[in-house]
């Protein structure tokens, strides 16, 4: 059959292919590593029987069902779009190729959306060993197309003795695929790590807690209450500070940033322009003052980075990243902590609860001298 010629001058078809691609693929990774991501989490919670981690998981499956079953589903209806009208005959041998995996992957697919909103939408109604059970297909359900797909992918660069047999399996299973199965497992799991390495959270000190009478119960979830928390976990001796309920110093700049988007404020206007001289920005500063100079939970002369003040046991809170675990950790294995979500202005659900740094990026300075720039950027 003659195809017409869908002719793309200047950029050409195969990277009309390639950005649709590359979005879905990486979105599509995490879906499989992030259903594991979910299980493992709310598994926890129920271990250590604390109810704001399995909240936190409820959160969280919103936001996963949304990027995996809308957006990811529009991404990869993109790429049969895009490759059907670039490349027609290759993708109508691919299909004609591989029907039966095509067909289980696409019954794979369906299992994956009706797990994934029963996840979300029963959390609470249900018992929890049906709730994990439902998780836990979903996961083996994504990772199973994984295997499907990664199966015809890796027949497109190494197809092996199917060149000579013409036979399924040897499509299927060729001399790349072990090698590439391998490797996309772990890039999901690595894609699903990350999410947790960089949500910000706020950690502290287990002893402090229980010393100052406060329980699991007293987690905050507004800033009004953390602050009242943070009081109780102060210690001045003689006036002296002694123990910080609440520490910023040295990350301050990270915390003013993130939490304008809780007022429901981006850093960036839609022209591209920076944005800090607004309310929402004076409302993170007027809170963060007056927790110093009202409050009286810490100073700005009380060790000059949070983060290894409260490892070396001088501070009960502060706010990190959440690769700071593996950090107190390896750095301060004996003291103790935990952590919980960022409180909120209120008790509804913000706009963001904080950045994650993507709307960052490299930028010159117009008033260096010529010969101290590294390079220029232009609108």
């Amino acid at each position: 059959m003659n195809y017409p010629v869908w002719y793309l001058p200047f950029i050409g078809g195969p990277l009309i292919i390639a950005f649709v691609a590359i979005i879905h693929v990486v979105v599509s990774h995490f879906a499989v590593g992030g259903g594991l991501w979910l299980v493992l989490t709310e598994k926890k919670g129920y271990r250590e029987k604390k109810d704001y981690i399995v909240d936190y998981v409820k959160k969280h499956s919103k936001f996963f069902l949304l990027l995996t079953m809308v957006f990811s589903a529009l991404t990869g209806v993109g790429i049969w779009f895009t490759i059907a009208l670039i490349h027609p005959d290759a993708t109508s041998h691919l299909i004609h190729t591989f029907v039966f995996a095509w067909a289980i992957e696409w019954v794979l697919f369906v299992i994956e959306i009706v797990t994934a909103f029963l996840y979300f939408y029963n959390f609470g109604k249900i018992s929890k060993k049906l709730h994990l059970l439902i998780g836990w297909i979903y996961f083996f359900a994504a990772w199973g197309s994984l295997l499907v797909i990664n199966g015809i992918l890796a027949f497109m660069l190494t197809p092996g003795k199917w060149l000579a047999t013409q036979n399924f399996w040897d499509g299927i299973f060729n001399p790349s695929y072990l090698s590439s199965t391998v490797f996309r497992t772990f890039l999901c799991f690595a894609l699903a790590g990350s999410y947790g390495l960089m949500t910000a959270t706020v950690y502290y000190n287990t002893d402090m807690w229980a010393t100052a009478g406060l329980t699991e119960a007293d987690i905050p979830e507004t800033w009004d209450e953390f602050r009242e928390v943070a009081k109780k976990l102060t210690i001045r001796e003689d006036g002296e500070l002694v123990q910080a309920g609440y520490s910023y110093n040295g990350g301050i700049q990270g915390d003013v940033l993130g939490m304008q988007y809780q007022y429901g404020q981006n850093l960036f206007t839609s022209d591209n322009e920076v944005t800090l001289n607004n309310d929402a920005m004076k409302n993170v500063i007027s809170r963060l003052q007056d927790m110093y100079a009202v409050d009286g939970v810490c100073d700005y002369n009380f060790g000059n980075n949070s983060g290894d003040n409260f490892g070396q046991e001088m501070t009960a809170m502060f706010m990190g990243w959440g690769y700071m675990t593996n950090v107190l950790s390896q750095n301060f294995p004996d003291t103790p902590f935990d952590c919980f979500e960022i409180p909120t202005p209120t008790s509804e659900e913000p706009f963001a609860y904080h950045r994650y740094n993507g709307e960052s990026t490299f930028g010159v300075n117009k008033s260096a001298p010529a010969d101290q720039q590294a390079a220029w950027f232009e609108r």
